[in-house]
């Protein structure tokens, strides 16, 4: 107990190492990942013609949801970098909605 009160409150160790500058990085590469695949998001006929690249979007962004969920857990490193893990949040969650949300050609 003593040792976690040595730690700065915007980093959480485990094992000597920092989880920040990991966490951080891992999420922008997920979100790079993302990118390159939305495009297969944006109509239901692309959604058809690229369902693999729908699926890899879709289980990257639920991954990113799976770390920044760890991360909320933290509480030390969440209340003081809650601005970059909403806007990787939403990033991740835009994609999962739209993956899953049937479409329909009408609106």
């Amino acid at each position: 107990m003593v040792a976690a009160l040595t730690i700065p409150l915007d980093y959480v160790a485990i094992g000597g190492q920092s989880l920040f500058i990991p966490a951080l990085l891992y999420l922008r590469v997920n979100e790079l990942r993302i990118l390159i695949h939305r495009p297969a998001l944006h109509s239901s006929a692309s959604i058809q013609k690229n369902p693999l690249s729908v699926r890899i979007a879709i289980n990257v962004a639920r991954r990113s949801v799976n770390v920044l969920l760890y991360l909320c857990r933290l509480r030390a490193l969440h209340s003081m970098h809650h601005v970059w893990a909403t806007h990787f949040l939403t990033s991740s969650l835009t994609v999962v909605a739209l993956g899953s949300l049937p479409r329909t050609e009408r609106f």
